[in-house]
């Protein structure tokens, strides 16, 4: 993952970004939305949206990284400096685990379901947990090599077409006529949908960091930008229409919709081979996720951290943090605790976005320094996660005012940096 080949074309930004939209926890988003019972092109207009306005500072992060050449933890450790960003590579990394022990429970869910559909019979927990720990290694093996993950990205997005057509055929002319809540939905609250414009906006918070790394293989800036603008958006609109899929045939299976993918799958077709091809589908896509937005910049912040460690160790040190702490979020009693830490570890990277796309714009000028980035950064931080804290609340527009902030400060900060330059050079030639 690590060879920059300088050759990526937007079209390769695209399949990256389909492959780790679709998979298990982008659900989570699609399902938030759909409890506020809006109509389906709601839902849809307001993940598009979101994933614009991430779109735009994924596309710009990774024009910075091509024209830099330089990763995010470098970039992190050129403004912190080494002592101070292992605090972010921390918390990076324990996100990454989350989400990567989230996922493979996930995928671990969809297969003991498929043996239940297969064979009748309930699936034990040993046999559980050894589905899970048997994806939990393979898929970091799988991570290891970087072309036999764009083969994996490329063949995972040839198999989903055929899949989802040969699932609309089964469905037939039923799926609108069942489809009863793209309609007689209740009425929009407009701070909801601003809200979960940056809710679906914020959910990229800590993957967006490493458009700094992949912009660094684009063949041009335009394919930077449009390859993550674009792509972005793409991949998670074919998100929620194939949410919005298997929650109808869930509907008319059961008469009531579920968003809940593992739950609705067991739905989506009373044809055993179908559901063998959904199934493993979405294993691929969650392979794919998982080594390119959890695997990869993890292994990455341990490296920073531990210089001299081997990546088998990098590896084993990953694999046991992450099969750790995965059963807080299974466990009814403490997964609403799980998600708001995770999500609170995102709430502290989001701002990084902004304080390095400032660093690397303005550093040719010399007008603010590091410690004076660190500052900013500290206090907008501490004033967006100290209202959450008293809140108890995620809220999600707050990182977005965060980083308008960050922004702003900079740009004053730099504007009288720019004038103090010019008044020293009048005085020096006095």
């Amino acid at each position: 993952m690590d060879v920059i080949t300088k050759d990526w074309s937007s079209s390769k930004y695209l399949k990256l970004w389909l492959n780790v939209s679709i998979c298990v926890p982008t659900f989570l988003v699609v399902e938030t939305l759909a409890a506020f019972k809006w109509p389906f092109m709601t839902i849809l207009t307001v993940v598009l949206a979101g994933s614009a306005v991430m779109g735009v500072l994924c596309g710009i992060m990774g024009v910075l990284g091509r024209r830099t050449q330089k990763n995010f933890v470098t970039l992190i450790s050129d403004v912190f400096g080494k002592k101070f960003s292992k605090f972010f590579y921390v918390l990076r990394g324990l996100d990454c685990a989350g989400w990567y022990g989230i996922n493979i429970a996930a995928a671990t869910q969809l297969i003991v379901n498929l043996i239940t559909v297969v064979t009748g019979v309930k699936v034990s927990n040993p046999i559980f947990i050894g589905i899970f720990l048997v994806l939990l290694v393979g898929n970091a093996v799988i991570a290891q090599s970087s072309g036999g993950l764009q083969r994996l990205l490329t063949i995972t997005l040839c198999v989903l077409i055929p899949g989802i057509v040969i699932i609309l055929f089964q469905m037939g002319g039923r799926v609108f006529a069942n489809a009863n809540f793209f309609v007689n939905s209740q009425g929009l609250v407009f701070r909801d949908v601003i809200g979960n414009i940056c809710v679906v906006a914020a959910y990229w918070n800590g993957f967006a960091l490493n458009m700094f790394d992949f912009g660094r293989n684009a063949k041009s800036d335009k394919s930077a930008f449009w390859g993550n603008c674009v792509g972005i958006v793409l991949g998670m609109g074919a998100m929620t229409v194939i949410a919005a899929i298997f929650a109808i045939q869930s509907f008319m299976t059961t008469g009531s919709y579920n968003w809940n993918l593992s739950h609705s799958l067991l739905h989506v077709s009373s044809s055993v081979p179908i559901h063998i091809l959904v199934v493993v589908v979405f294993l691929m896509f969650m392979i794919s996720t998982n080594s390119v937005a959890n695997y990869y910049p993890a292994i990455q912040c341990l490296k920073a951290i531990m210089t001299k460690s081997r990546n088998s160790i990098n590896m084993a040190i990953f694999l046991v943090i992450s099969s750790a702490i995965t059963p807080f979020f299974l466990s009814s009693s403490t997964s609403q605790l799980a998600y708001y830490w995770i999500n609170l570890c995102g709430t502290v990277l989001a701002p990084l976005l902004a304080v390095l796309i400032c660093y690397i714009i303005l550093a040719k000028y010399h007008t603010v320094n590091a410690d004076q980035y660190k500052w900013i950064y500290i206090v907008w931080t501490s004033a967006y996660i100290g209202i959450e804290l008293v809140t108890l609340s995620i809220l999600s527009y707050l990182w977005i005012i965060a980083i308008i902030g960050i922004f702003s400060t900079v740009t004053i900060l730099h504007r009288l940096g720019q004038h103090a330059q010019k008044t020293n050079l009048v005085d020096g030639d006095l």
